[in-house]
């Protein structure tokens, strides 16, 4: 749980959660990392959330706005011990008047394993 502070009608905040594939198990193998929907709780007309994959370990990727434009990449692949990270903005609609409403957003994440058939 992380508390994004305080989301201003018509602006954002953001915030991202980094995913590391350490195992000590034999053999290589990926796991493949993804965000579902969100749920934006009592507050749920007025916010958004859009979420990003990004490769590598860097939490500083899901601070910048241009990483939210165009197409959602809905999933980072991590090779064993690499990394990986979800990134979330969320934004508040230009329209809202919710001073002093606080919402809890809950984001369900999802790692499995990708099985790699060689032949």
């Amino acid at each position: 749980t992380t508390a994004l502070g305080t989301v201003d009608a018509g602006k954002s905040v953001y915030a991202g959660v980094r995913l590391t594939n350490h195992t000590d198990a034999g053999g290589e193998f990926t796991v493949r990392a993804s965000a579902g929907q969100a749920d934006t709780g009592s507050l749920g007309g007025l916010l958004s959330v859009q979420q990003r994959a990004v490769s590598g370990s860097d939490l500083n990727a899901c601070y910048d706005p241009s990483l939210y434009a165009g197409t959602a990449t809905g999933h980072v692949d991590i090779p064993k011990h690499g990394s990986g990270v979800l990134c979330f903005e969320v934004s508040l609609a230009a329209s809202a008047s919710a001073e002093g409403q606080v919402s809890t957003i809950s984001v369900p994440l999802t790692v499995e394993q990708i099985v790699e058939h060689k032949g």
